[in-house]
């Protein structure tokens, strides 16, 4: 079974770190992480993202504003922007 992790954020998330070193530790390729960026959310968001998926060797999916917009044009103005409710977004 493969479980996720989602979360938005309008920062960079350096908690993900401590999150990443133990599902590489104690339940390896059983978990991916599903983030979704908000209107706020840095664009340095991408890179860190990136290497924690390569140091980690975990499944990272960072849903940007416009990826959002795209996937469920219904359902983003709906929810609106620079809350918390951006993370169901993630979860569709």
């Amino acid at each position: 079974m493969k479980y996720a992790l989602i979360t938005t954020t309008i920062n960079i998330p350096y908690n993900l770190e401590a999150y990443c070193k133990d599902i590489a530790a104690y339940c390896p390729n059983q978990v991916e992480i599903i983030v979704a960026g908000d209107k706020k959310t840095p664009v340095e968001i991408e890179d860190f993202l990136e290497n924690l998926q390569i140091k980690y060797d975990i499944e990272i999916s960072y849903l940007a504003p416009e990826d959002q917009e795209k996937m469920y044009p219904e359902y983003s103005g709906f929810l609106g922007w620079n809350t918390i409710q951006r993370r169901n977004i993630a979860m569709l």
